[in-house]
């Protein structure tokens, strides 16, 4: 249910403030939580959204270092954003590449023949190949001319926010709150840990939101869609 009354980041720490009945009355050094932990727990939880929904998508194509990648001959390695969550296309200037399997490309190279998809030269890349754990994606082979990799990406939130209007859609931030409420009872403090409660607010969490994608399940969307597709999804 979308929430009016939820639309900025004080609004969520407001709100939070209440469900934590941590409300000011006279002096703020009796707050259990500060201003500054709230929003910080905030920018989290729009985080964690962003990673189960999948909700931010940006196909602009002409951001530096987030959806555009200069490669200058004969490089063809670049090193993906960490706000990066999923690639879902990718393309060399204009010519749309296709993702490829590391481990298929190697089985697929002539043992017999001196080239490499690694080390060929090439007018005009087609494909490429995604390392997860380094976040390099590699054109297969080498351009020999300038250009961009473009990138249509899933992405978490570009800031973190003291104030203003979250990223992810409006009516997210109501469910934000039980992840907020679940960070702040894991606060490592006799007045404010309380691992019970920080249990029951993440199974709430994950009850509205949905379970974060693991590795497990990752694999099992690769097997299962194929043997030549590889991985694009980070976390």
């Amino acid at each position: 249910m979308v929430s009016l009354a939820i639309t900025t980041i004080a609004d969520m720490v407001a709100h939070c403030r209440l469900r934590l009945d941590d409300v000011l009355l006279t002096d703020p050094d009796e707050l259990l939580w500060s201003e500054s932990e709230l929003q910080h727990y905030a920018n989290e939880a729009i985080k964690e959204v962003a990673i189960r929904t999948l909700c931010i998508r940006d196909s602009g194509r002409n951001e530096a270092g987030l959806t555009l990648y200069p490669i200058t001959s004969p490089a063809n390695t670049i090193t993906v954003d960490r706000r990066v969550l999923v690639i879902k296309r990718a393309w060399w200037n204009d010519t749309v590449l296709r993702a490829e399997s590391e481990k298929f490309l190697d089985e697929a190279e002539n043992p017999a023949s001196a080239g490499s998809w690694r080390t060929d030269t090439t007018d005009e890349p087609r494909q490429f190949v995604l390392e997860r754990a380094s976040r390099q994606l590699q054109l297969v082979g080498l351009p020999t001319v300038d250009g961009n990799i473009k990138l249509d990406i899933v992405r978490l939130p570009l800031e973190t926010l003291e104030t203003g209007t979250p990223e992810i859609p409006q009516y997210y931030l109501s469910d934000c709150l039980d992840w907020m409420c679940h960070l702040a009872y894991l606060k490592n403090d006799a007045d404010t840990k309380d691992t019970k409660q920080a249990a029951n607010f993440s199974a709430m969490f994950t009850g509205k939101v949905g379970p974060r994608p693991t590795d497990l399940l990752i694999e099992l969307d690769y097997h299962q869609a194929g043997r030549r597709r590889p991985r694009l999804y980070y976390y």
